[in-house]
């Protein structure tokens, strides 16, 4: 194979990780909101606490009815909405985050032995259209290990987490703010010239 053959082979192996971690990520942020809900709701008194109560469970546990993870997100996007509507299930952001899902799910649950290596995934059709890799002659696996897919997992649990603020009213995490000294994390990241120039600033005081 030509040297420049093989520059054209994608050897970032992270990008499995980091597709996990962007989902598992987004995850998480439902699951705090879940979990700050169920402890005021202990300390309600309200004549529907018990049926409340019961239906955060479910939620934070992922039971029926909300075993699936599309039908999960979407009653959560429901319960916060102060008007009880929710997402729309054909937006953007939705379809990107169950497309992300999926692909998730293939590479955490992936069998060699089970999967030929010319067959994609049905599955997997819209994580590759939404992603918009530029497919190799190569199984699914190896095209799926290129940086434009962390690029677009990272967009993706983004895209879905500042949906929910705008639906929900919640605190929008990405916001930049200097209160008590905190940045956004991905703002001090991308912008190390601020860490350099303000860094004895924002240290608290001896």
């Amino acid at each position: 194979m030509a040297a420049d053959d093989r520059s054209r082979w994608p050897g970032h192996f992270y990008v499995v990780p980091a597709v996990v971690m962007y989902t598992a990520a987004f995850e998480a942020f439902l699951q705090e909101h879940l979990a700050f809900s169920r402890h005021r709701l202990e300390r309600s008194d309200a004549p529907s606490q018990a049926v409340d109560l019961e239906r955060i469970d479910a939620l934070k546990m992922q039971e029926k009815p909300f075993g699936d993870f599309k039908d999960w997100v979407k009653e959560i996007y429901r319960l916060y909405d102060p008007k009880g509507i929710g997402l729309d299930p054909n937006c953007e952001q939705y379809q990107n985050l169950i497309a992300l899902k999926e692909l998730r799910n293939s590479v955490i649950h992936y069998n060699a032995a089970f999967i030929e290596h010319a067959v994609w995934p049905a599955r997997l059709e819209q994580a590759l259209h939404r992603s918009k890799i530029q497919v190799m002659n190569a199984g699914w696996v190896t095209n799926f290990l290129r940086v434009e897919v962390a690029d677009w997992a990272h967009a993706t649990a983004r895209a879905a987490v500042e949906l929910f603020t705008q639906i929900t009213g919640a605190e929008n995490p990405f916001t930049i703010t200097d209160a008590e000294g905190m940045l956004n994390w991905e703002y001090v990241r991308s912008n190390p010239a601020y860490m350099d120039s303000s860094r004895d600033a924002k240290l608290p005081p001896n």
